[in-house]
C-alpha cells in the first residue's frame, strides 16, 4: 500500500473531510486581491503551523497503529470540551459575546509591522490567537435571528482579517516592503468594516415606525447616489473585465455601500408590522453581497466568465434590493 493510499485510508477512517482541489488557488487569489487595498498599521500572522502540522500527522499515525483508528477516532471527539459556552445565545448574550471578542482581539494590535526593521514576528502570534478565538466562538454559534445575515459577513471578515495579516508576515519574512504594505493595507480593510458590524450589532435596537421609515428613505437616498452601485447593477452598464483597475474598484465602493446598509438594518431593526418585509430586505441584500464577493473573486482570478455571471447574480439582487426598499 503506497502513501496516498495510507492517507485515503486514514481520512475514511476518521471522517475527515478532504481539501478541495482549489483551495490553493483560492488563497492565492485571495492574497493577490490584497494589493489593491490602502495601507495602515496593524500586526498579525500565522506562528511556526509546518513544524506542529508533521507533529500531529505523526501522533495521528502513531495512535492508529497502537489503538486501532476508529476507537482513537472515537476517544478524540468524546474528549473535545464543548466550545463555545453558548451554543444558541440570546440577543444579549450574542452582542455581548461579539463585543468582547473584538475588544480583545483589537486590544493586541501593535504598530509593530510597518517596516521591514519592526518586530512582526514577536508581536504577531497574540493578535493571531485573539482573531482565531473569536472566529472560533463564532463559527460554533448559532446567531439569534435579528443577527442571521450580519453574522455570516462578520465570519467572512474577521477570517479575511487573519488571511491578510498571515500575508503580511509573509511579505516581511521575505523582505518585501511593497507586498506587506499591500497586506496590511488590505487588512486593516477589513478590521474597520468588521468594526462597523460589530458596532451595528452591539447597539442593535427595534426602531419606532417613524424612525424605521427614516432610516428606510436614507437608504434609498444612499443607493441611489451610490455611483459604483448603479455602474454595475444599473442601466446602461459600463463594462467590468478582469483587468480592468475600474471595474474592481467599483466592486470595492458597491461592497462598501452594500454592508453599510446591512449594518442599518442590523442596528435598527425594524418594527412587528414591517418585519416581514424587512426580512426579504435582508435577504435579498445579503444576496447582492455575496454577488460582489464573487465578482470580486472572479476579478482576482483573471475569470471573466465566472465575473459576468455573479454580475448577473449582483444585478438581479440590487434590483430586489432597490425594490423591497420602495415597498417599504
Amino acid at each position: 500500500m503506497n502513501e496516498t493510499q495510507i492517507r485515503e485510508r486514514l481520512r475514511e477512517a476518521v471522517g475527515e473531510t478532504r481539501v478541495p482541489p482549489d483551495l490553493r488557488n483560492r488563497v492565492e487569489v485571495r492574497l493577490g486581491s490584497s494589493e489593491r487595498m490602502k495601507g495602515g498599521s496593524l500586526m498579525f500572522g500565522f506562528g511556526r503551523t509546518a513544524s506542529v502540522a508533521a507533529a500531529v500527522l505523526a501522533l495521528l499515525l502513531l495512535a492508529a497503529a497502537v489503538i486501532g483508528i476508529r476507537a482513537w477516532h472515537d476517544s478524540l471527539v468524546n474528549s473535545r470540551p464543548a466550545s463555545p459556552t453558548v451554543q444558541n445565545p440570546t440577543v444579549s448574550q450574542y452582542q455581548a459575546m461579539v463585543s468582547h471578542d473584538e475588544v480583545y482581539a483589537l486590544s493586541k494590535q501593535a504598530n509593530a509591522c510597518a517596516v521591514l526593521g519592526d518586530a512582526c514576528p514577536t508581536a504577531e502570534p497574540l493578535l493571531a490567537a485573539a482573531l482565531q478565538k473569536w472566529l472560533d466562538d463564532l463559527n460554533g454559534t448559532r446567531p439569534p435571528s435579528r443577527f442571521v445575515y450580519v453574522d455570516p459577513e462578520l465570519r467572512r471578515h474577521v477570517a479575511a482579517c487573519i488571511r491578510d495579516l498571515r500575508a503580511a508576515l509573509a511579505a516581511y519574512n521575505a523582505q518585501d516592503q511593497k507586498g506587506m504594505d499591500a497586506a496590511i493595507g488590505a487588512a486593516v480593510s477589513e478590521r474597520d468594516t468588521f468594526s462597523a458590524e460589530v458596532d451595528a450589532i452591539r447597539n442593535s435596537r427595534q426602531a419606532s415606525a417613524s424612525g424605521y421609515a427614516s432610516a428606510v428613505r436614507s437608504d434609498q437616498a444612499g443607493l441611489t447616489n451610490c455611483v459604483a452601485c448603479q455602474t454595475l447593477a444599473g442601466p446602461g452598464q459600463a463594462s467590468c473585465n478582469v483587468g480592468d483597475d475600474f471595474c474592481q474598484n467599483n466592486i470595492v465602493v458597491a461592497m462598501e455601500n452594500i454592508d453599510a446598509l446591512q449594518g442599518d438594518l442590523v442596528r435598527d431593526f425594524a418594527p412587528d408590522a414591517s418585519a416581514s418585509k424587512d426580512a426579504r430586505l435582508q435577504m435579498d441584500v445579503f444576496a447582492a453581497d455575496q454577488g460582489l464577493v464573487a465578482m470580486d473573486v472572479a476579478w482576482s482570478a483573471h475569470d471573466q466568465t465566472s465575473l459576468q455571471t455573479a454580475r448577473d447574480a449582483f444585478r438581479q439582487a440590487f434590483a430586489r434590493v432597490v425594490s423591497d426598499l420602495a415597498a417599504l
